[in-house]
């Protein structure tokens, strides 16, 4: 079974595909976000991060396919991403707080580089555990 038509997102100009299963591995990482646009929160953290996308935790519903530019620290630099609401968690998983999958569309190169670079740097220090959490869309 393949990603059926219903299921394809265009967003300012980028087109990517809905999924129930995930297609990239994503790593424990716990980052500082400052969202830009749409400007409603001041500082927040990732729970998880993979090469295309990242878990942000929030109480704010956002919309799913919300368009949403973000800086994120890393330990050496800041880098400036561009994205969309993929899927929101509600919290109601006991011990998972809500927050929202942001699926990544744009970043500058040398963004991307420190990006894949922070992502090896966590891989190697968990020892290539993989993160596993429960999928709620």
């Amino acid at each position: 079974m393949g990603i059926q038509p219903d299921n394809k997102i265009t967003i300012h100009g980028f087109t990517s595909f809905k999924s129930d299963r995930r297609i990239e591995d994503r790593w424990p990482a716990s980052l500082i976000v400052h969202i830009i646009q749409p400007s409603v929160l001041s500082e927040i953290k990732t729970r998880n991060i993979s090469n295309n996308g990242l878990f942000i935790e929030t109480d704010i519903p956002f919309p799913v396919g919300t368009f949403i530019r973000m800086e994120i620290k890393l330990d050496t630099a800041r880098i400036h991403v561009a994205g969309y609401i993929n899927h929101m968690t509600d919290g109601l998983v006991p011990n998972i707080r809500p927050g929202a999958g942001v699926r990544i569309l744009q970043m500058r190169m040398q963004d991307r580089i420190l990006w894949q670079n922070n992502i090896s740097q966590i891989e190697k220090s968990t020892r290539g555990e993989i993160a596993v959490e429960p999928q709620i869309r």
